[in-house]
């Protein structure tokens, strides 16, 4: 058995466990400690690689808690001829494509009403989202409540008042499952802007929103929602002139006879995988072409990676909302690996720069949509991808006909494609109810997309306190002792002594707070 399989089955044992502890408070009747393991649990799942993308046993859980919990006042649902969308969000950022995809939502979708509700009351919210809510004089709501169980039935409440909500969440938060755990009324979309991992939630979605098609097949199965969508991420048509991309690479010291590469992601993305290591890569080829300037927005100079590789003609860029003078000025656009930023290259890609894609890219970091009227071309392997790159720095002739190839392409990705898109969404929901979906339970998924996905997460501690385990039954302690998996649950260490102690006499100590 592989290595990785055998640590996806650890991880999985691991999961088990912590949904086990939430299944006995739950039984006891004590809430807050059964939330406590249901967040510790779905945090682990979320990363590190348990076997699925979705789970029935914590989502009937939290189901029942809801029903206990949440259930809602019914609300006189507001009538006009705009449909009303609530865009819930855990948390929203200055940078990244996941809070892009909310605003272009909001303000490509003018005729209708939106508004954001955020699960965290203190966050700070970028401007670019309080400038789109006001243009569609829409509002940004915070959760009322201190605790879990009342945010809940605040968004509860909050649901019958659309027609529709659009969760925007992150994989591991409770709230939406527990909110939404009673059947009927508004439909609950999920964007799945996560889509190559697991999130929460699939038993309260009604119709999952795909980014892009070549994954509505693997999430049927995965997701096991049977409502699916496209709705592809949307990029505004831009036009960039020959002073403007003179100008930009004026700011940024390129010359003329300069090839600039360019590449926009987190640090994290980049993080190499074996001998799959793009800056290892880059400045090998750098350094056989004296004509090419890397320049890497995202990563701060100052940091490890930016240290680590250290080249004359490799520039990093701290995280910025200011991309424009990058994306004008330079010449190809190299997808990073082994982690891909769609919304980055797209971006790129409708100025009519040509894209390098990673090689031998697996499912979960192809972005393709059967709608192209072009294939898209990923290389089959390093030797194909320097090759590819070399090309496109050498000669202008290729990077003219793939950028036009690519333009082409992201024609797909205008807000008047996207409009007709989101209308199609919206045709789906007058036939549509809410209902919880109870999930069956299947085997791991253990092809070669899903090892790769195992890879790509460093091992993750959920970090709880032993206190936090001692009034756990004694048949739950001695299942975490002979497991052996309080190495990936618990920031504290137990030799045969304090095992011992633990197994016999931690009860004594137990109390009712979560520390």
């Amino acid at each position: 058995m592989r290595k990785e399989v055998r640590q996806i089955r650890f991880h999985r044992k691991a999961y088990d466990f912590l949904v086990d502890c939430a299944d006995y408070y739950y039984a006891k009747d004590l809430l807050d400690k059964a939330l406590f393991f249901c967040q510790k649990a779905a945090d682990f799942a979320t990363f590190n690689y348990c076997g699925f993308y979705a789970e029935g046993r914590l989502e009937v859980l939290l189901a029942k808690i809801g029903n206990c919990q949440t259930q809602p006042d019914r609300l006189p649902k507001a009538v006009g001829e705009k449909l009303r969308v609530l865009h819930y969000a855990t948390h929203v950022y200055a940078v990244g494509g996941h809070t892009r995809l909310i605003e272009n939502w909001i303000t490509n979708d003018a005729g209708n009403h939106h508004d954001l509700v955020l699960a965290n009351y203190a966050e700070p919210v970028p401007d670019f989202i309080t400038a789109a809510l006001a243009l569609a004089q829409g509002q940004l709501l915070r959760l009322a409540g201190e605790s879990p169980m009342e945010q809940a039935r605040h968004l509860a409440l909050l649901k019958e008042q659309y027609d529709v909500v659009v969760l925007h969440h992150h994989p591991n938060d409770l709230l939406p499952a527990l909110a939404f755990s009673a059947d009927g009324g508004t439909p609950v979309a999920v964007m799945n802007h996560g889509d190559h991992r697991y999130w929460l939630g699939a038993g309260i979605c009604d119709v999952l929103v795909e980014i892009r098609d070549n994954l509505i097949a693997p999430d049927r199965l995965h997701r096991q929602v049977d409502e699916l969508c496209l709705l592809p991420i949307p990029v505004a048509a831009r036009s960039l002139t020959t002073q403007g991309y003179a100008a930009s690479r004026l700011a940024l010291d390129i010359k003329e006879e300069d090839v600039m590469l360019l590449s926009i992601g987190a640090s994290y993305k980049y993080e190499p995988i074996d001998d799959r290591n793009f800056f290892l890569d880059i400045c090998s080829m750098l350094d056989q072409d004296e004509r090419a300037k890397m320049f890497v927005v995202g990563i701060a100079p100052d940091t490890e990676i930016a240290r680590a590789y250290r080249h004359p003609r490799l520039t990093f860029v701290a995280p910025t909302r200011e991309l424009d003078v990058y994306r004008n000025a330079c010449d190809v656009y190299v997808e990073g690996y082994p982690f891909s930023s769609f919304t980055a290259y797209l971006e790129v890609a409708r100025l009519g720069k040509p894209v390098q894609r990673m090689y031998n890219a697996p499912l979960l970091n192809r972005y393709e949509l059967t709608d192209y009227p072009n294939p898209v071309q990923y290389p089959t392997d390093l030797a194909q991808w320097q090759r590819d790159l070399q090309r496109l720095v050498e000669e202008p002739d290729v990077r003219e006909v793939q950028g036009q190839t690519e333009q082409r392409n992201l024609a797909l990705h205008d807000v008047s494609s996207w409009q007709a898109y989101v209308s199609d969404f919206y045709n789906t929901l007058p036939r549509l109810t809410h209902q919880f979906k109870r999930l069956k339970k299947e085997k791991s998924f253990l092809n070669e997309n899903d090892i790769y996905l195992y890879r790509m997460q460093p091992a993750f501690n959920v970090g709880i306190i032993l206190y936090n385990l001692y009034g756990l039954s004694f048949n739950l302690k001695c299942k975490l002792l002979a497991m052996g998996v309080i190495e990936v649950i618990s920031i504290d260490e137990m030799d045969f002594k304090d095992s011992m102690w633990f197994l016999f006499k931690s009860a004594k100590l137990a109390g009712d707070r979560i520390v």
